[in-house]
């Protein structure tokens, strides 16, 4: 729960106890992706917080499954797949 607004988030780290700079920049460029996108079925960045070289993402909480989950034994349309509707 954040606290400044009561909402429930997500963080979102590099596992790398020391990133390389291409991964930082990835990251940054991760959130920044994130907060210009404003679609309903998009997750929200709320945040991008440096903890002594280690950035966490914050995102908004949200229920569901991982993708790997979601293709498990499920074969995906060809439009689907494509991302056309």
């Amino acid at each position: 729960m954040r606290e400044q607004d009561h909402r429930k988030v997500t963080l979102k780290y590099l596992a790398e106890s020391r990133p390389s700079d291409a991964m930082l920049a990835n990251f940054c460029s991760e959130f920044e992706t994130l907060k210009r996108v404003t679609i309903p079925t998009v997750i929200e960045g709320l945040d991008l917080l440096d903890h002594s070289r280690r950035l966490i993402l914050v995102r908004e909480y949200f229920i569901g499954c991982t993708l790997r989950e979601y293709a498990t034994d499920r074969a995906l349309p060809f439009r689907e797949s494509k991302g056309e509707r």
